[in-house]
């Protein structure tokens, strides 16, 4: 369902042609057509729906995720004192995160 069960309208394609196409409204993302002698297929990516601004509290993280289309992501840097990221993907208007944080050694005697 790369569509998303939404009609896209193309322009002509040529036997072996392959173009990148937006989604359409209200759903977001991108997807490749491809034509192969006289049939059009969707040999990569999806159309899905927008994922909202949040708000997160994780360890080692408190940040505000922008507003993002179906099928990106970012990288949100960790607060002082630790390191590593949080990375932050929206698939089909959920939100996936995976919370790389960590506390470094600090020094001290042993």
């Amino acid at each position: 369902d790369a569509t998303r069960y939404i009609d896209v309208e193309h322009g002509e394609l040529a036997h072996g042609e392959i173009r990148a196409t937006r989604c359409p409204n209200p759903l977001s993302g991108t997807f490749m057509l491809e034509c192969q002698n006289g049939d059009l297929s969707v040999p990569s990516g999806t159309c899905g729906e927008r994922c909202q601004a949040e708000n997160h509290v994780l360890y080692g993280a408190a940040f505000v995720s922008p507003t993002m289309d179906h099928g990106t992501g970012i990288e949100q840097q960790c607060t002082t004192p630790f390191q590593g990221e949080v990375l932050v993907a929206c698939e089909f208007g959920q939100l996936e995160i995976i919370n790389q944080c960590a506390t470094g050694c600090f020094s001290s005697a042993m």
